[in-house]
């Protein structure tokens, strides 16, 4: 390719990243184009700074086209290689691989959150963050879905959803990170499901509200009605592999409404606890809490507590789990 070209055909394509996306987010489109950039299987663009955008309506594209395997972005610097802010609106990116330099160099993260945005079938790899929020205070990150992704060996989280409404994270792997959490979401009427969560460092899950008092408690208020279900759970290595409830003793973050069912938890020799609840109105049903794994019998399938200065737990409905342990 050639960036001279006028990266209209497949002849004539535009040989870089960046000139591909100014191109794809340019307020007026050359002539003759659509809001559509597709990189060709079997390629790897390596780049050494990303691309933000704040602002915008799509549908903006980014795909792939020919055979062979997905093409690879990959980063050696430590910007955002894809960062998108809640401005921006309606972008699709399906079968295009994120990788980074973690952890033979410092990382960025890889894709910043814009609202209505779809990911589908692409691998997220050796960043700091594999997807991250744009913030609480400005508009939220609605309608965003990530299905048959992969979150893999990134230094921080998997994803940081800060906060976002009818959003879905759908039949994804998460597996690895090296200081926190693989998933950690602020999220109201959203689903997460048919997920495979991994190896981490802290928590496999961490489902989390706004403290009354504070901006994003003004704005956006108790997180609510949303479903975790379907989802497999092991490897964690750690205590508590999924949390519902404050970051620490010391927040009071409102949830409420929770539905969690059908979901399968595997215990390793380092869990106590499979699911923390430290908030209000969770249902949990239907699950399946496999303690095996831990050989000491001190395993706790499901265990509802006040942490610390939160409200004391109320509204629970746990009912049909299936909790075994071999001493």
């Amino acid at each position: 390719g050639n960036d001279a070209n006028s990266g209209l055909s497949e002849a004539a394509p535009f040989k870089t990243w960046s000139k591909g996306l100014t191109m794809l987010f340019a307020e007026v489109p050359p002539p003759g184009s659509a809001r559509r950039m597709l990189l060709k299987r079997g390629d790897v663009f390596t780049i050494s700074s990303g691309y933000s955008r704040n602002f915008g309506t799509g549908p903006y594209i980014i795909s792939a086209y020919g055979s062979g395997d997905k093409p690879v972005i990959r980063n050696t610097s430590s910007s955002t290689t894809l960062g998108m802010s809640s401005g921006i609106s309606d972008v699709r990116v399906a079968d295009v691989d994120f990788e980074g330099p973690y952890p033979n160099g410092t990382p960025g993260n890889a894709i910043g959150i814009g609202s209505e945005m779809l990911v589908l079938r692409s691998r997220i790899s050796n960043h700091a963050y594999g997807a991250i929020h744009s913030g609480p205070f400005g508009p939220s990150n609605d309608k965003v879905v990530f299905a048959g992704c992969e979150f893999l060996n990134n230094r921080d989280y998997g994803i940081y959803f800060f906060f976002g409404k009818n959003n879905a994270i759908l039949g994804s792997r998460f597996d690895r990170v090296d200081t926190e959490h693989l998933a950690r979401v602020y999220v109201t009427h959203s689903v997460l499901q048919n997920n495979l969560f991994e190896r981490t460092h802290k928590c496999q899950l961490k489902f989390v509200g706004f403290t009354p008092g504070t901006t994003a408690y003004a704005t956006h208020g108790d997180l609510e009605y949303t479903i975790i279900s379907d989802n497999e759970f092991r490897d964690s290595t750690q205590v508590w592999p999924i949390v519902l409830g404050p970051s620490n003793e010391t927040t009071d973050t409102r949830l409420r409404h929770v539905l969690f069912e059908r979901n399968v938890m595997r215990a390793d020799e380092q869990t106590a606890i499979s699911v923390l609840v430290n908030n209000e109105s969770v249902t949990i049903r239907n699950n399946v809490l496999d303690g095996r794994g831990q050989s000491d019998g001190s395993f706790v399938g499901i265990q509802v507590s006040r942490r610390g200065i939160e409200p004391l737990p109320r509204g629970h409905n746990i009912y049909n789990n299936t909790l075994y342990h071999v001493r």
